[in-house]
C-alpha cells in the first residue's frame, strides 16, 4: 500500500476539494503544512478555488469565520496535523455558539505515526468535542472505501455544517507519505466503479447524482450520522 500512497493521496485530495466546490464552496483558507499537502495543492489547482494562504492557523480560522458569518456559506480550512489544528479551537467555539456553517479539514499522521510524543503526533479524535456539528475521520486513502462513500460523506459534512442547526463539521484526514504523485504525473484513475464514472460525467455532487444505488447509500450514510453525531 505504501507504494501507491501517492496516488490514492492524489486522488482524494482532488476528489474531496471537488466535491466541496459542486456543494457551492468556494473560499479555502490554508494554513500549509506538509501533512496536509494533498489538500493544499488539489486547492490550488483547482480552477475555481478562492484561495486565501495564511500561515498563522488562529487568524485563519477567524478569517474563515467572518467570511461564513457574512456570506452564510462555509468557508473552509486547510492545515496540518496537531498543533496547528488545536489554533483552531478558538473560531470553532465562536462558530459552533453563534451558528456559523463552517467546514474543518485537519491533516493527520496516519495511526502507525500517530502519539509518538511529537507535537504534530497528538490524537485528533473528537479534538474539538461538542463544538463540531459532525467529526468523521474516513482513515488513509486507499481503495477500501469506494470514491462514492468518500463523496456523500463530503456532503453529509457539508449539510450538517447547515442543517439542522449551522455550525462547523470537522473532517480528519490522514495521508501517508509520499504526499503526491510526482508533477508530471497524472493520477491512473484505474477504477471501475460506475458510481464514480456517473460523478465525473454529471458534475454533480454525489447526493444529487441520478443513480439508485448511490441514493440509496446516501440514506445509510445520513443515518449513520446522525448516530455518531
Amino acid at each position: 500500500m505504501s507504494g501507491k500512497a501517492a496516488l490514492w493521496n492524489t486522488l482524494w485530495g482532488e476528489w474531496i476539494v471537488e466535491e466541496l466546490i459542486r456543494c457551492g464552496l468556494k473560499l479555502f483558507c490554508i494554513s500549509p503544512g506538509s501533512r496536509s499537502t494533498p489538500l493544499t495543492v488539489a486547492a490550488a489547482r483547482h480552477p475555481e478555488a478562492q484561495i486565501n494562504l495564511i500561515y498563522d492557523e488562529r487568524a485563519a480560522a477567524y478569517y474563515a469565520l467572518g467570511y461564513s458569518r457574512g456570506s452564510e456559506t462555509p468557508g473552509v480550512l486547510i492545515c496540518t496535523s496537531g498543533t496547528a489544528a488545536a489554533n483552531y479551537l478558538p473560531a470553532i467555539v465562536e462558530a459552533s455558539v453563534e451558528q456559523i456553517p463552517m467546514i474543518v479539514l485537519t491533516a493527520d499522521r496516519p495511526p502507525e505515526l500517530q502519539q509518538t510524543g511529537a507535537n504534530q503526533s497528538i490524537n485528533q479524535n473528537q479534538l474539538f468535542g461538542s463544538h463540531v456539528r459532525w467529526f468523521f475521520d474516513p482513515g488513509c486513502p486507499g481503495p477500501e472505501l469506494p470514491a462514492s462513500t468518500l463523496f456523500s460523506c463530503i456532503d453529509q459534512a457539508v449539510h450538517l455544517a447547515r442543517y439542522p442547526l449551522p455550525g462547523p463539521v470537522h473532517l480528519n484526514l490522514p495521508f501517508r507519505e509520499p504526499f503526491l504523485l510526482p508533477k508530471n504525473q497524472k493520477p491512473e484513475e484505474f477504477i471501475h466503479d460506475p458510481d464514480l464514472q456517473s460523478w465525473k460525467a454529471e458534475k454533480k455532487t454525489m447526493d444529487t447524482s441520478s443513480s439508485s444505488q448511490n441514493k440509496c447509500r446516501c440514506k445509510v450514510i445520513r443515518k449513520f450520522c446522525k448516530k455518531s453525531s
